[in-house]
């Protein structure tokens, strides 16, 4: 198998589904290096109902019921993530499905739901690096296809 195969194998899996970014995300799994991922600001820290539960009111998503469906896919991937632990990391998975719907943009720049969706992805990333990265690629993307439109009228004008 090619090197990532496993990890964009599973993106392309959960892009074609349009799983919700948010639910990619372990928490028990994400490295809380102050360095690589999102600052926690101190003062907007609330106490949660269970005794000693920090919630992160800035990050903090509204709890919703899962469907079977999602359950579902959740649960293959739980166990998809105990065999390829590294390559299902959720960042590496955002990132690719990020790829995904970046691609899909790229091949239609009219139709601008792939790039509001990827941009949703980029936000979901933990890693500031990475997400910083992955705007950077949308934004090179964009002056290519803007260039590339504007040789092709030169040619032609």
């Amino acid at each position: 198998m090619i090197l990532g195969g496993v990890s964009t194998l599973v993106s392309k899996w959960l892009a074609g589904i349009g799983l919700d970014p948010t639910l990619v995300i372990d928490e028990c799994l994400i490295d809380f290096d102050t360095k690589k991922t999102k600052p926690l600001n101190q003062n907007k820290r609330i106490m949660g109902i269970q005794e000693g539960l920090v919630i992160d009111t800035e990050t903090a998503i509204e709890v919703r019921a899962l469907n079977m469906a999602e359950k579902e896919i959740l649960d293959t991937l739980k166990r998809l993530k105990t065999c390829f632990p590294y390559s299902l990391d959720g960042n590496t998975l955002l990132s690719n499905i990020f790829w995904e719907y970046s691609s899909a943009w790229k091949n239609c720049v009219s139709d601008l739901r792939p790039l509001k969706t990827a941009l949703n992805v980029a936000d979901t990333l933990t890693c500031l690096h990475t997400r910083q990265s992955k705007y950077i690629l949308l934004c090179n993307i964009m002056i290519c296809i803007i260039s590339y439109n504007l040789y092709v009228f030169y040619l032609y004008f």
